[in-house]
């Protein structure tokens, strides 16, 4: 899932439905796409209070595509930085899958 947010160097300063199209179409996403929110400061969206308090203890998040990995049940498995491309964690993904397949 994405978040778009608009909090980092201004990025993302149209409505949630304008993201949405532009991200389709420029980089060819595919995955559910959320409304905007703040994943940053005092009105941070539960899910990233939840995200960051269960991987790395309330660490700030300093980029856009800071990446978490959930497991298929609902865990916080691991924290990826805005560097990471995210081809470059398809294993770990796949690590995942495997064990809740078992």
């Amino acid at each position: 899932m994405g978040f778009p947010c608009n909090q980092f160097a201004g990025q993302e300063p149209k409505d949630s439905e304008e993201v949405e199209a532009c991200v389709r179409v420029k980089h060819n996403v595919n995955f559910p796409l959320m409304e905007k929110v703040h994943v940053t400061g005092p009105k941070t969206h539960p899910v990233y209070r939840f995200l960051r308090m269960v991987v790395d203890e309330g660490g700030a998040i300093g980029w856009n595509f800071c990446m978490f990995l959930v497991s298929p049940a609902g865990d916080t498995v691991m924290r990826y930085g805005a560097s990471k491309m995210p081809s470059t964690i398809a294993s770990d993904i796949d690590a995942h899958l495997d064990q809740a397949g078992q």
